[in-house]
């Protein structure tokens, strides 16, 4: 077969997929819900259903946040409730950095967007298969204000959970 400049290019794009899917390997299962308007009210609550068949794997649960530069704040505050198949409930409100201390955002930026992936739990093992139900708001405070009122978080354009298997170095 004689290389042309399109084999090249099929080859190259051929090699570029392959290497794409190896690095999401450990991703069990993802969903993400978009923020309308990327502009995220306090009362709106990011509904995210996750099926789970393996109950064998240890996992890691990932929270994936999208946002922009309009994003004022070098933090988030969220409230998570996840429900399993069974009705069982965990809730939980955790904190993320999302600046290094030079105020330059942690996540990966392409082109106005920044991805953040939040690790929030490690080492789970999931009992039984089906369909596991997450909850997501925030609660951001805007502290110049006399009177704490809800926060309309500019810039947030997508929230979503990630579950992977767990690696070795966790």
């Amino acid at each position: 077969m004689k290389t042309t400049p399109q084999n090249r290019i099929y080859l190259f794009l051929a090699a570029l997929l392959f290497l794409f899917a190896a690095c999401d390997k450990n991703c069990l299962s993802e969903q993400t819900t978009t923020i309308s308007q990327a502009a995220w009210h306090q009362d709106s609550v990011a509904f995210i259903t996750v099926p789970i068949t393996d109950t064998l794997s240890h996992c890691s649960i990932i929270l994936s946040l999208r946002h922009n530069d309009d994003y004022p704040w070098n933090n988030i505050i969220l409230s998570i409730t996840a429900k399993s198949p069974s009705g069982a409930v965990m809730r939980d409100t955790v904190e993320y950095r999302l600046t290094n201390e030079k105020e330059i955002w942690n996540g990966r930026k392409s082109g106005k967007w920044i991805d953040h992936r939040l690790a929030f739990r490690t080492d789970v093992q999931f009992l039984q298969s089906g369909n596991y139900e997450f909850s997501i708001t925030h609660l951001m405070r805007n502290a110049k204000q006399a009177v704490v009122s809800p926060v309309v978080l500019q810039g947030v354009g997508a929230v979503g959970v990630r579950i992977e298997k767990a690696t070795s170095w966790e």
